[in-house]
């Protein structure tokens, strides 16, 4: 394959918003599906389906949810836009045999193509998925002669059968050590179940509301003991309350589905099932892993969350990022030359 340059390649808004509308699109229609299905299930046991004004109202409510699904999930992509840097700036790409090198005013990366997941052309753009909610953009219209987008997509569809995961990835390829003061962060690696449990965590940190669903979640076990101790029988339940047993299936699933979005986040992201190697400088991070390696400008990193031991480096709107273990820094660091270097870069830990 012949090396094939994509130069300043920079997505506006209105682009980001709907590519990544249409990437979300299986989520948003199995959504409707779920929410139309317990609707029908709710209406099908107080017989409501025999009653045109109920249906009518619940076809209401649909559409009503699904406008509003619509017009969140814009604003949501909208915000992630806006408060993601590295998105908007100008980025050049070079495809060669190996994979991905991507150059912006924020950083370096390279990603090899045994991490690259899935390429999906959305209108004059190719979407390269390297892992859940993680995609890189590249306009086909920014390619550089002597090549055009037409051989940018022959050369991707030559490698068709390669860009699946690889269950053995390739070693990255290494990152030259700076010269200065490093600070470095070795083998650092999660296994499934604290990941699990930091995600959890991460998430009621920055999203507070998630505790709500405590209280209706509360219910639902309630219920289930109340089964599980011979009080009540599910034929009894159904005939005297169908809805009470339909809202605990489903306040229950709950937490079944968010366990098995973090398992399969965790199964299908390379930084997260290998050990990575950080290297942190006065003026950028590197990381480097198998498959890829990345040197990012302290300017890149948006937010930065620390539970226990582990510290959340956030780069963009949409995903978690990096992931450092305070227990693995090298000596004759610490900790605490971490968080002081964080300070010197006015990145906020909270």
């Amino acid at each position: 394959m012949q090396p094939i340059v994509v130069a300043d390649s920079r997505i506006s808004e209105a682009e980001y918003v709907a590519i990544s509308t249409r990437l979300h699109q299986r989520q948003r229609w199995a959504t409707l599906g779920l929410t139309t299905a317990f609707l029908a299930c709710m209406m099908w046991s107080d017989g409501g389906l025999n009653d045109p004004t109920q249906v009518l109202i619940s076809v209401s409510i649909l559409a009503c949810i699904a406008a509003l699904a619509w017009w969140m999930g814009r604003r949501r992509f909208r915000k992630q836009y806006t408060a993601t840097p590295s998105v908007q700036l100008p980025t050049s790409y070079t495809l060669t045999a190996d994979g991905i090198a991507t150059r912006s005013p924020l950083g370096e990366s390279f990603i090899s193509w045994s991490n690259v997941q899935a390429v999906r052309p959305v209108n004059n753009w190719f979407v390269f998925t390297t892992s859940p909610g993680v995609y890189i953009p590249i306009d086909g219209r920014c390619v550089q002669a002597p090549h055009t987008a037409t051989d940018l997509a022959t050369a991707l569809t030559q490698r068709g059968t390669n860009l699946s995961p690889s269950s053995t990835p390739s070693e990255a390829a290494h990152v030259s050590v700076p010269v200065g003061p490093v600070i470095s962060i070795p083998n650092v690696h999660l296994t499934l179940g604290q990941y699990t449990w930091l995600s959890l965590r991460l998430t009621a940190k920055i999203m507070p509301l998630i505790w709500v669903l405590l209280l209706p979640l509360g219910s639902a076990l309630l219920v289930l003991w109340q089964l599980l101790l011979g009080d009540k029988t599910l034929g009894e339940l159904w005939q005297n309350n169908s809805g009470q047993l339909l809202m605990m299936l489903f306040f229950l699933s709950v937490p079944l589905f968010m366990l098995w979005a973090i398992r399969k986040q965790y199964r299908n992201s390379p930084l997260l099932k290998h050990p990575a190697n950080y290297l942190l400088t006065p003026d950028k991070m590197l990381v480097a892993y198998p498959g890829a390696n990345a040197e990012i400008s302290w300017d890149g990193v948006q937010k930065v969350n620390r539970i226990g031991r582990w510290t959340f480096l956030q780069t963009t709107a949409a995903n978690a990022g990096f992931i450092l273990d305070m227990r693995q820094v090298a000596s004759p660091n610490t900790a605490a030359d971490v968080f002081a270097l964080f300070k010197t870069q006015h990145i906020v830990v909270k």
